[in-house]
């Protein structure tokens, strides 16, 4: 009996060791934007391309609130000539999402990037779980350089459940491949027709428009139901990556770097760089206004904001630099590294 139960504990140790090897932490480096909707707001976290709500779209608990019962409802419109989505050398896009069991007589995108001509998409990319139309439940990824006619793409079972998954898709060269809850469930080679001619991802793709809950296809209903995080970045993140996002969770935030710890007060608070952007999490409520400083390893002040906001650009050359965070309670004196 003790061997039996020796070798079922060995058993579970070596399962949780394989699962924590199986995790890689993304770098930040990578991460090109992220709309977490924590702030009340569709802004991004990462770089400028924040998102106007349209219609009955709302924002409240973390959650941005597709809920319009019009098929013509609430989506967001984000600003695609920044984002620059034709200029990704790769591409991974994650969601986390809840699709409604809706029947609608449309297919419907959750995320689009691409263009409209006339009243059909086109040069397009686009994701969504459970278009679910009458005859045609699905979920599915779409890539189109002209017209619906060339499109083709992964199709997977629907996921109407009304239940809350991690959805992530990558896209190096011609092969897509779909993610859902941290497992790959669908892969396809593009037709040589979405993929000749291109630059990395492809200068056909359209940087014209980019939507979430809103597709290219004028007449096609709006997407129904809840998102928590969307990310873009501009590398096809591996398996490992991925199961990492998925354990990290819908709430996680921009990904912090490694190794920065406080040496004095305000313990709780991290700093981090990314794309030459300052953040700093955990900052505690009843501080309403922050200053911070950057030096120079020559000790000489390179940054200083008496009203710091998240996503402050910087403006530095790559090296190592001390920030100093300060309020009327208590400061922190921290390592950030500008890559």
């Amino acid at each position: 009996m003790k061997k039996k139960l020796l070798l079922a504990l060995t058993l579970c140790f070596t399962l949780a060791m394989l699962n924590i090897s199986a995790q890689v932490k993304p770098s930040p480096v990578n991460l090109k934007h992220l709309w977490d909707f924590e702030s009340g707001s569709a802004n991004d976290k990462i770089g400028d391309a924040d998102g106007i709500l349209k219609k009955d779209a709302e924002i409240g608990g973390g959650q941005l609130k597709l809920l319009g019962t019009d098929a013509q409802a609430g989506y967001v419109e984000l600003y695609a000539d920044v984002i620059q989505i034709n200029t990704f050398p790769e591409i991974t896009l994650e969601i986390w999402a809840t699709a409604n069991a809706v029947e609608i007589n449309n297919p419907n995108m959750l995320v689009c990037f691409g263009a409209t001509q006339g009243t059909l998409g086109f040069d397009y990319f686009f994701y969504t779980p459970s278009r679910r139309f009458t005859g045609d439940p699905e979920t599915r990824v779409g890539v189109s350089v002209g017209t619906y006619n060339a499109e083709d793409g992964i199709t997977y079972t629907t996921l109407d459940d009304e239940q809350l998954h991690h959805h992530v898709v990558t896209w190096k060269d011609s092969l897509v491949v779909l993610y859902v809850d941290g497992d790959s469930v669908g892969s396809s080679t593009l037709d040589s027709a979405n993929t000749q001619n291109w630059f990395h991802i492809g200068t056909t793709l359209s940087n014209d428009s980019a939507f979430i809950g809103k597709g290219g296809y004028s007449s096609d209903p709006t997407w129904k139901g809840t998102v928590d995080l969307l990310s873009l970045w501009d590398k096809a993140l591996s398996y490992d990556e991925i199961k990492w996002l998925f354990e990290a969770g819908e709430n996680r935030g921009p990904i912090v770097v490694d190794g920065i710890d406080a040496v004095s007060g305000l313990q709780s608070v991290k700093i981090y760089s990314i794309n030459n952007r300052l953040f700093i999490q955990n900052v505690p409520d009843n501080l309403t206004t922050i200053s911070v400083s950057l030096y120079n390893i020559a000790g000489s002040i390179v940054y200083q904001n008496n009203d710091f906001q998240n996503g402050a650009y910087l403006n530095l050359k790559q090296g190592v630099y001390l920030v100093k965070v300060e309020s009327q309670e208590a400061n922190s004196v921290q390592k950030v590294v500008i890559k």
